[in-house]
Parts: structure tokens; sequence; C-alpha cells
């Protein structure tokens, strides 16, 4: 049996680790204090124990192979434990003056931001919040690429089964039919083919080809009369209240929309599942003061919170 163990010299490791989160043979090396030839001959090592090239090169650095992922996915732990044996972090809210970079949707945004930012200007008042938009297509690049630490969301399923990342369910998100008050619609029982031949608005990301409710009566066999397709919500909350349009989307947007008064709520002939919420990191940030003690905040301030507004 080929014991890799006790023949590697555990100081490629150390380079594994450094190009794996650095994502580029010059910065590892220049945070290794090493030459980038150097860096390049650990890899070369290590892709010869391993059997598997590790790193592929792109146009700004490189990114690990499904080999190398899985790899760091059990190697992780272990370096985080010895950082901690050999220099434990205390860590002070009040004094801390990182920043954190997180990915949100406008809904998230209106659903989050404004109760966080309050507690944060009371207990880490100089901490920095960099807020990023998300598309759905984006969602491991915002990782890789573009330095995101929290990524708070739904309909991350092409993320979840990655062992790279942690995730926690917050709260669930309920969609309704969301109408002007007078809608023709606004009825106790909803024809389904009016239904379906009114003029329907949605809310689409980047990355989105169909609309979550088109994907949900594509399901059933049908189809609606979709007339327009907005980047933000609150668009589309202010194009209803205005005309005879009308939008499955999560129902707390009406709570927060400043023409809350002009509409109103129904349960769509066809329902759609309630959906999980999710906030989800890199493993490699799990013990990471700052990002930890910001996941505990934004979970204890909605896991509850949030989660019967909702509904």
């Amino acid at each position: 049996m080929d014991d890799k163990f006790r023949t590697l010299d555990l100081n490629l490791l150390r380079v594994f680790e450094a190009v794996i989160e650095e994502a580029n043979v010059t910065r590892a090396a220049e945070r290794l204090n090493l030459t980038q030839p150097a860096v390049s001959n650990a890899i070369a090592r290590l892709r010869e124990t391993f059997g598997d090239a590790l790193f592929e090169r792109t146009s700004s650095g490189v990114v690990p192979t499904a080999t190398a992922r899985e790899l760091w996915y059990a190697l992780e732990p272990h370096f985080v434990g010895m950082r901690e044996a050999l220099a434990p972090k205390s860590f002070d809210p009040t004094t801390c003056d990182d920043h954190v970079r997180i990915a949100m949707t406008d809904y998230t945004i209106e659903r989050v931001v404004p109760r966080l930012s309050a507690y944060l200007q009371d207990h880490a008042p100089r901490l920095r919040l960099d807020v990023v938009p998300y598309g759905h297509v984006d969602l491991p690049t915002l990782f890789e690429k573009d330095n995101v630490d929290i990524l708070l969301g739904t309909y991350l399923n092409d993320l979840l089964h990655r062992n790279e990342f942690n995730t926690h369910a917050l709260w669930r998100v309920h969609h309704s039919l969301i109408m002007r008050r007078g809608h023709a619609l606004h009825k106790e029982s909803i024809d389904l083919d009016e239904f379906l031949n009114a003029r329907h608005i949605d809310y689409r990301t980047g990355g989105m080809t169909a609309g979550i409710y088109d994907q949900v009566l594509a399901a059933r066999g049908y189809t609606r009369n979709l007339v327009l397709t907005l980047h933000s919500h609150q668009q589309a909350l202010a194009v209803i209240a205005g005309s005879d349009c009308v939008a499955v989307l999560p129902n707390s947007l009406v709570a927060t929309s400043p023409f809350a008064e002009s509409l109103v709520i129904a349960e769509p002939p066809i329902p759609v599942p309630p959906r999980p919420f999710w906030i989800i990191w890199r493993h490699r940030h799990t013990s990471n003061p700052t990002h930890a003690w910001v996941r505990s905040v934004i979970i204890e301030l909605f896991d509850e919170h949030l989660a019967s507004a909702e509904r």
C-alpha cells in the first residue's frame, strides 16, 4: 500500500495551502517568501505524488481540480487547528476594523441589512460590510474570484453539494400572488385560465434562464402570459401598484414596500413550494474570528425573527 504520509515532504502542503487560498502562484510565492520557480517545483512534486494536475491555469491565476478540492477539504481543518493551537486569537467586536464581503440580492438587502446594520452600530461600530450583488450563474466564482466571504440567498443547489462550502438554513421563503387593490383577480376563487392569461411580470437575476415561477408552471405543463421581466423586486412592485400586472413573488416584500397600501396578496392557483434561505461560506473561513462572529450574528438575528415574518 502506498503510504503517501510517510514519504511526503510535509512542507509541500504549506505550498499547497498557499496556492489554493491565493489562487495564484505568484501571490503564493510572495506569501511564503519563496521564488515562483520554487513554488512551481513544489506543485510539480505534489502532482507526481497524487497523480493529478491539482491546479489548472486561468487568465487570472489557477483553480483547483476536483482532486485538489477534495484534498483541501480533508486537510483544511487540520491547518486551522494547528494555527489555533500555536497562535490562538482573541476577538473583540467593539474594536474590530475588518471588513466582510457579503453577496445579496435586493430582496435580501431589504430583509437583512437594516436590522443587521443597527446591530453592528451598537456592537461592532468599526466593522465594515461590503455588500455585492450576485447572479445565479456566478455563485461559485463569487467565492473563488470575487473574494466573497458570505452569501445569503435561495436557490443555491449548485453550491450545496460542493464539499468546500458550509451552509445554514435561516428561514423559508413563501411566495404569493401580488396585485393592486381592486384587481379583477382579487376574489375568493381564482380561475386558473384567467390567472395564466393575466399580465404577469417577474424578477430575474443574472444567469437565470427562466423565472422561478415559470419553472414551477412548466413542471405542471403550464405557461403564463409573462409580459415584463425586471432585475429588482421593488421595481416589480411599483409596476404592479400602478397597472393591471400581477406577479408571484416572496410575500414579505409587500410589508417593506412603499406601495404596500396599494397592494394585496393571494394564494396563486398553482402554489410555489416554500424554499429555504441559506447563509453559505467557505470551509476555510469557518474559524476566522471576524467571519465567525458575523455569521453567528446573522444566524442569531434571523433564524427566528424572519421565519414568522415570511409567512
